[in-house]
């Protein structure tokens, strides 16, 4: 069994690791950093100004899984401050050790959703496919969901350009749109994967759909892997 993955680094030209435990932990590697989905340098609106700026750029990682995109995105924007939210204990402790680099750095063992609530995983033998779902009894060892707009009030905009948020959270983005979306025009650029095609004719993207309609700015979308890249402007 292989548990860790060698990348090289053709910017820095060195070789990085990645640790995994299961086969969905090298997709996930492969798809991030041979495929590179998430790299937002290749399109024609990100322009190397952007990256200099006197604000820290805040990155949101919300569905961070083992760690991979945190790096990815800390590599390529190694001015910004991540924020990583996984909410499965296996992936999480895969996720500590594969961000180490990361110096500015703030990790979540919880979900993301529209509203504080407690929550159940119902877990997948696929390491990427672990679903969130509502809790309504609870017990004290169980822990809260958080919201983007609560994160956002820790972090002032004054001292941080919000500049990232990706989200890739097994259908649950349906509840993540539900409401409290005011954050969807703050972030210059949201990434999305959207999972209608695991349920279908559940109108899962239904929410995210009226969100970005009755939206205040302008979004370009480009498709790029899995992903939807939204840019704010």
């Amino acid at each position: 069994m292989i548990n860790k993955v060698f990348i090289y680094d053709k910017q820095s030209k060195n070789v990085f690791l990645q640790n995994i435990e299961r086969y969905g932990d090298y997709i996930t590697v492969q798809e991030i950093f041979f495929n590179n989905d998430y790299d937002i340098k290749k399109f024609n609106f990100f322009k190397k100004e952007d990256e200099i700026k006197l604000k820290t750029k805040l990155i949101i990682d919300c569905g961070a899984n083992i760690g991979c995109s945190s790096l990815f995105f800390y590599k390529n924007h190694p001015n910004s401050f991540i924020i990583a939210i996984e909410p499965e204990k296996k992936n999480f402790n895969l996720l500590k050790l594969n961000t180490k680099e990361i110096i500015n750095k703030r990790l979540i063992n919880s979900a993301i959703s529209s509203e504080e609530h407690y929550f159940d995983l119902n877990k997948s033998d696929d390491s990427r496919a672990h679903k969130v779902q509502i809790k309504k009894d609870y017990n004290l060892d169980q822990l809260k969901t958080f919201t983007v707009n609560n994160i956002l009030e820790e972090y002032s905009e004054n001292e941080y350009e919000y500049f990232l948020i990706k989200i890739d959270i097994e259908g649950f983005e349906k509840k993540l749109f539900e409401k409290n979306t005011e954050w969807i025009d703050k972030f210059k650029i949201i990434i999305i994967e959207l999972h209608d095609w695991m349920f279908p004719f559940k109108n899962q993207s239904l929410n995210f759909q009226k969100t970005i309609l009755n939206s205040g700015k302008f979004k370009d979308i480009i498709i790029s892997g899995e992903n939807l890249i939204l840019i704010n402007y």
